[in-house]
């Protein structure tokens, strides 16, 4: 119980001690009494004038005062027990969210399962501290779910089986555990995995900042283990301005599997579309650092997309020609690297329409090819780009297209 709660229940006793024998004496005491809790409750502090009306039971005045709004966990906690004495049971589970694991539990199982007493009996249970009988309560019930989860958390929590209830916790999905995660990382010894079931379950509650920060957390704090490239890919996915993190992960661990990944995103696809020198220029090295990874598809479709750029400088002076051939020879590599390559799950979607894309494209260079060549040249080059067209026209509306003008071409 919250210290702050000892001290007002002290002061409430000390006034009862304080009073006389007589009927008068009592009178006189109580006013005393009275009138200091009046001169409290009048305080411009809310906190100050809750912890007041807390010890008057004033429960319904707490609520009114409170407005919703949260305060240090003391405060929070007495509006909760102010919310759960008159029965709002759903409005007090944030307030225990991180102050008194029984009674947010409590007021969970009430709002959801008002009905069943196997819970509330085992609540009674774990309040008392009786855990052992808690336990075998809890094992003896037919329950699951959250409930179950919770309970074998606190259970296991209070037995300082802090990793029992760790797993319990990540189970639960109904409400924020984030602050009872915490508590239980904390009192483990140091362990990355635990640090990343932490990461992981702040990922899954949608704290996306947070769990942004765990995940750079674990990458500095074990920078030797072999979770720290995990940690460092996991805080770029869900970074703002991933870029630091992409490069700390390549240049720190390369033959780290998702040094390939940390590579290619350390621009933007933007950025490469647009054709950003620098962005090419270390997209270049990529088939030489990574030949294996499904990451070099995209490399050699974008490296096939620039050089099918002309490019002039600010004062309109030719900086360099596009280069067709060399465009195809790009496209060539992502349709004969698709099929020897490995594809994780993850990727394989959006590498199939790589592959419709990269064909799509090169089918267009050759057209291109065929309006700057004479027969028999050109009549080729639209023979190739029809036999590219031919290959994707169920799956590209466009390339449909195309393929009807060729074919009318030949």
């Amino acid at each position: 119980m919250p210290m702050i709660f000892h001290i007002f229940f002290t002061i409430f006793f000390i006034f009862l001690t304080l009073e006389g024998s007589n009927d008068a004496e009592n009178l006189f005491q109580a006013t005393l009494f009275d009138e200091a809790i009046v001169q409290f409750s009048s305080s411009d502090d809310p906190k100050k004038m809750i912890q007041a009306l807390f010890v008057t039971e004033n429960y319904r005045k707490i609520i009114a005062l409170a407005k919703g709004r949260f305060f240090d966990p003391d405060t929070n906690y007495l509006i909760g027990l102010s919310l759960e004495r008159e029965g709002d049971f759903a409005e007090a589970i944030p307030y225990f969210a991180n102050t008194c694991p029984i009674h947010w539990t409590r007021c969970l199982l009430l709002t959801n399962r008002s009905e069943e007493t196997p819970l509330l009996t085992l609540l009674n249970l774990i309040e008392q501290e009786r855990w052992k009988e808690a336990k075998v309560l809890l094992d003896s019930q037919a329950i699951a779910g959250d409930s179950y989860h919770l309970l074998a958390a606190l259970i296991a929590e209070n037995e300082q089986d802090f990793l029992q209830a760790l797993i319990h916790y990540q189970k639960v999905s109904a409400s924020d555990v984030s602050g009872h995660i915490a508590r239980c990382v904390e009192a483990l010894t140091l362990n990355p995995i635990l640090d990343a079931l932490y990461a992981h379950h702040l990922q899954q509650q949608g704290k996306l900042q947070e769990a942004e920060s765990a995940w750079h957390h674990l990458a500095t704090k074990y920078p030797d283990n072999a979770i720290a490239p995990l940690a460092w890919i996991a805080a770029a996915r869900l970074s703002h301005n991933p870029k630091q993190h992409f490069q700390t992960l390549y240049t720190l661990y390369p033959s780290s599997p998702y040094a390939p990944e940390a590579y290619f995103s350390s621009y933007s696809f933007q950025e490469y579309v647009e054709g950003d020198r620098n962005a090419y220029k270390h997209l270049r090295a990529m088939p030489t650092l990574f030949p294996n990874s499904p990451y070099t598809l995209f490399a050699f479709y974008l490296l096939g997309l620039d050089e099918k750029r002309d490019r002039k400088s600010d004062k309109n002076k030719w900086l360099a020609h596009r280069n067709l051939g060399n465009a195809l020879k790009y496209f060539a590599e992502v349709e004969h690297r698709f099929e020897a390559i490995v594809i994780p799950e993850h990727l394989k979607e959006s590498l199939e329409q790589l592959r419709i894309t990269t064909l799509f494209e090169k089918g267009l260079t050759h057209l291109a090819n065929a309006e700057e060549a004479t027969d028999p040249k050109a009549t080729i080059q639209r023979g190739y780009a029809r036999k590219c067209f031919q290959q994707i026209a169920n799956q590209n509306e466009e390339a449909l297209f195309w393929l009807a003008k060729t074919e009318y071409q030949l």
